[in-house]
C-alpha cells in the first residue's frame, strides 16, 4: 500500500476496467462503463490538510497492478466551510457527453 500519484491514471482505469459490472455498481452506485476524469483527479491527486489517496498493488509482468484504491479525508474541528458539501456528489450529473454511463 503507498500514496496514490497522478502517474497512477493508466493503472487505475486498468483496474477498474478489471470490475465486472456488479462490483462496479456496488462500488459506485451507478451504472459507469468508464471512470470520469474529474473521479482521477479527486482520487489520484492529494489536497494537502484536505484529503489523500492511497492505492494497493501487486507485482505484474509490466511492473505492477493497482488491486484497490480509497480515499481519506481529515476532519478537522475548525473547518466551518460548508462550500463543499456536495464533494462526494455524483459527478456524472452534469455530465452531458455520455462518457460515465
Amino acid at each position: 500500500m503507498r500514496a496514490a500519484f497522478g502517474s497512477d491514471v493508466g493503472e487505475t482505469v486498468q483496474a477498474f476496467d478489471r470490475l465486472s459490472a456488479d462490483s462496479k455498481y456496488t462500488r459506485f452506485m451507478v451504472h459507469k462503463k468508464r471512470l470520469h476524469p474529474a473521479t482521477l483527479e479527486r482520487g489520484l491527486h492529494s489536497a494537502p490538510g484536505r484529503a489523500s489517496g492511497v492505492v494497493a498493488t501487486v507485482p505484474a509482468s509490466d511492473g505492477i497492478d493497482i488491486v484497490g484504491a480509497a480515499q481519506y479525508a481529515w476532519a478537522n474541528a475548525n473547518d466551518n466551510d460548508n462550500d463543499n458539501d456536495d464533494d462526494n456528489a455524483n459527478d456524472d450529473d452534469d455530465d452531458d457527453d455520455g462518457a460515465c454511463e
